[in-house]
């Protein structure tokens, strides 16, 4: 649930209650995770908290430092018997002076029309049916088939991206579809894709994942791929960017495609005799279908790269997945040629192992080379592939012309024009140099930014730490002051119910006595007025009554016996029969009275040891939620201990790679300025021979 405070707002915490306890339902959260966010988008956490205990209890949940905002969100994390709750916001009294908090990750937000798919199952159109990607979205993306695919997403500029944020098919299906393991890959001009590596991914439908790269990089693409699923290939998901969007230097591949147009290959055949650039006979990288031979298991392509270039290798890929065939080419040959006529191998390679993933198959040393064949040895199912050739990013240019080698074969030019064709080779590769000296230039400045973005990233995860401390030291010393006041008001709530015990005995004991001497008494009185009915002398009723109270002492207390005596025992107690039984009244009068006082000092002490109990009810309640906030602390302490464990890590790799981008750069500067000088004089050299004969 989330909540929308309308405008920025300093919000101290949460206060959260179960469901009305007028359900006898018992049902409320035990334990919540809370986000507050500036525009609904972007959310920063705030921490796991202990919830509620019961329905109706009112639970502070106070942040360790607090958070300005508009939109603060509650996530269940633990429940009794159903998610269940009441909860409002607390904000603090000083609202003065409100600056946005800003994430530390940004989501790109994109729209549906920056999305890039596969597929979509059932041909569904984006924005519709399984083609809704974005985060949150009802339903989401599914591929076609069930256990592959891709996503990539066009930033529209060149961003600093941190990672992307992954979250399962909604929920509401019930399908138990997500995503278990991804690749991301990262690209300047969604041609040229660099790979950051292989994450894991969500493990239920609706929560959301964040997968971040080592290092932040510089790209406009970004491109997701299915590795592993849970039931059906299906996610929703967004770029995490940094918000630090200065200096924006993009990171080059090693090695780039040369992206040739379709005229630019030539076949041994295509299937059922397509025309190149339909059906069968699709062989670029990521086209919808691909290239497919006939007879299904042998055939070559070849590439016209247009003019002789440096080759570092070729990128292979099987035919597009939506067939569901399972067509690929899993070893293959490579052959080049200058002149399509004279072919050089390369020798047999590995090939690939899917239909969608691409592969990069490197030469052990680059070939200058006009045409590229690849030939099938061996395939799964049917030959059919999808290819491109690389070139090495020596530059970190894109193929321009920059590692241009001139044609001087013999029959190319002679003479006064080998000195031309040079001169242009020359200033070309100066021209070159010069661009590469950029490049590595800025490669050392980006590797520069990003040992600052480290240092800074690791200064905040220090000082984040400091206060997590200081909120823990705290915490704990409320704990332990709380518990103190529990255990003590624990002990004196056991006296309580134990003087409690002992009055209700005195009083049980007490009360029996006095019914039974009550009861001994009614007697004599009964007695002393049949023996005034007979008229007796005074004298001998007193003997008859001494006798009687003799007879019966034993069911008498020695006190009320021994007065009695002594009250028969006068003589002038039997100047008046009245006399007799006022005495007795009196005694009567004693032991109700006793029985009394009894009854009122056991309800005296139920009150002290009910006050006591609350008192320690009170106390120990207010020790187990100090005791909660502290577990809340200290797991904050914990994962604030494992960013700043990542944080110095990071720290350490970035200095390291300025270390040795620092280094490479020196070296590589010096290298230029020998090579520029020595291009130089070449250049001098072939300018002074442009007057040579073809004779000379």
């Amino acid at each position: 649930m989330s909540i929308d405070l309308q405008a920025t707002t300093r919000v101290a915490g949460v206060l959260l209650q179960g469901r009305n306890s007028a359900c006898g339902c018992s049902q409320w959260l035990t334990r919540v995770q809370i986000f507050t966010s500036p525009n609904n988008i972007d959310w920063i956490e705030q921490g796991t908290f202990a919830g509620s205990s019961d329905q109706d209890s009112l639970t502070n949940i106070i942040f360790s430092k607090a958070a300005v905002c508009r939109y603060v969100r509650l996530t269940v994390v633990s429940v009794s018997n159903h998610a269940s709750a009441r909860w409002d916001v607390l904000k603090t009294a000083d609202q003065s002076s409100l600056v946005l908090d800003q994430p530390k990750l940004l989501r790109a937000n994109p729209s549906i029309n920056q999305y890039t798919f596969s597929s979509c199952h059932g041909g569904d159109a984006p924005g519709s049916g399984h083609c809704r990607p974005q985060i949150d979205s009802p339903q989401g993306w599914s591929s076609q088939p069930a256990g592959s695919g891709w996503m990539s997403l066009d930033l529209k500029s060149l961003t600093r991206v941190a990672g992307v944020l992954l979250q399962g098919r909604n929920g509401d299906c019930g399908c138990g579809q997500w995503l278990t393991r991804i690749k991301i890959d990262t690209s300047v001009d969604n041609v040229n894709w660099i790979l950051h590596g292989s994450f894991p991914g969500n493990s239920d439908a609706d929560s959301k994942v964040e997968l971040l790269l080592q290092n932040p990089v510089v790209a406009r693409f970004v491109r997701i791929s299915v590795v592993s699923v849970s039931n059906h290939a299906s996610a929703r998901w967004d770029v995490l960017t940094t918000p630090d969007q200065s200096k924006l230097v993009p990171v080059q591949p090693k090695y780039l495609r040369f992206n040739p147009s379709i005229t630019q290959y030539a076949f041994s055949s295509c299937w059922a005799g397509d025309a190149t650039g339909t059906g069968h006979c699709r062989p670029q990288i990521d086209s919808p279908q691909g290239w497919s031979s006939q007879p299904a298991g042998s055939g070559w392509m070849s590439i016209d790269l247009k003019s002789a270039v440096k080759v570092a290798g070729v990128m292979t890929q099987g035919r597009n997945s939506d067939c569901g065939c399972n067509q690929w080419v899993n070893r293959f040959s490579i052959d080049y040629s200058t002149d399509n006529s004279k072919w050089e191998s390369l020798g047999n390679f590995p090939g690939n192992g899917d239909q969608d993933s691409q592969l990069e198959t490197i030469f052990s040393q680059p070939v200058v080379a006009r045409f590229i064949r690849i030939s099938v040895v061996s395939v799964s199912n049917h030959a059919s592939m999808r290819w491109d050739a690389l070139q090495l990013n020596e530059n970190g240019l894109a193929n321009d012309g920059s590692n241009f080698v001139p044609d001087i074969s013999s029959n190319a030019v002679k003479g006064a024009d080998i000195s031309k064709v040079m001169l242009d080779a020359l200033s070309k590769n100066v021209a070159a140099l010069q661009a590469s000296q950029d490049a590595i230039t800025k490669v050392w400045q980006e590797a520069k930014d990003a040992q600052a973005a480290a240092q800074a990233l690791f200064d905040a995860a220090s000082s984040d730490l400091s206060i997590r401390k200081l909120a823990m030291e705290a915490s704990a010393g409320k704990s332990a002051a709380a518990e103190t006041a529990c255990s003590n008001a624990d002990n004196v709530m056991n006296t309580a119910n134990g003087a409690l015990a002992q009055a209700t005995t005195e009083s049980q004991t007490i009360s029996a006595s006095s019914d039974k001497e009550i009861a001994v008494i009614l007697q004599l009185k009964g007695k002393l007025q049949e023996l005034t009915d007979v008229k007796l002398q005074t004298s001998d009723i007193q003997k008859k009554m001494r006798s009687g109270v003799v007879a019966i002492q034993d069911s008498l207390s020695p006190s009320t016996v021994a007065a009695l005596l002594v009250g028969l025992d006068s003589s002038r107690a039997f100047e008046e029969t009245n006399t007799i039984n006022a005495l007795l009244d009196q005694l009567l009068a004693k032991l109700r009275q006793s029985k009394t006082d009894a009854a009122a000092k056991v309800k005296n002490t139920t009150d002290r040891a009910d006050a006591a109990t609350t008192d320690r009810n009170t106390k120990c309640t207010a020790s187990n939620n100090i005791k909660s906030e502290l577990s809340s602390l200290s797991d904050s302490w914990n994962r604030g201990t494992a960013t700043l464990r990542d944080r110095t890590a990071a720290l350490g790799t970035a200095k390291a790679a300025a270390a040795k981008v620092t280094t490479e750069y020196n070296a590589a500067k010096a290298n230029f300025d020998s090579e520029f000088a020595v291009m130089n004089q070449l250049k001098k050299f072939h300018s002074g021979q442009l007057v040579c004969t073809e004779k000379r």
